[in-house]
């Protein structure tokens, strides 16, 4: 029988600190430390939603308060676009700037 890995497991203090390396790189006064131990420290008896919700609250939290700059932030981590993407969501960063179901940033 395969195991299988719940989609949870993906979530947890091992993708706090790949986003806070990638944040650092282009952010250098990221607070990396204290964004790793939040998470680790809020996601351990969370489910997948939860645990989306804690990383989501927490780069909210130190990340800057201005929307623009903490989007253009987020945007600089991407690695580069999948050429041979034909799905639906294909051409979506082309229009992130116009998504409107966004958290209030302030």
């Amino acid at each position: 029988m395969t195991e299988h890995t719940k989609l949870k497991s993906y979530y947890g203090v091992e993708l706090a600190k790949l986003l806070a390396d990638k944040i650092c790189k282009t952010y250098p006064i990221f607070q990396k430390q204290l964004f790793i131990d939040i998470v680790d420290k809020k996601i351990t008896n969370l489910e997948l939603k939860g645990r989306v919700e804690v990383i989501a609250d927490t780069l909210h939290e130190l990340l800057p308060r201005d929307y623009r700059e903490a989007v253009n932030i987020m945007m600089r981590i991407l690695g580069p676009p999948n050429q041979n993407e034909t799905g639906m969501f294909r051409g979506l960063l082309d229009h992130a700037n116009s998504i409107s179901c966004r958290k209030v940033w302030y």
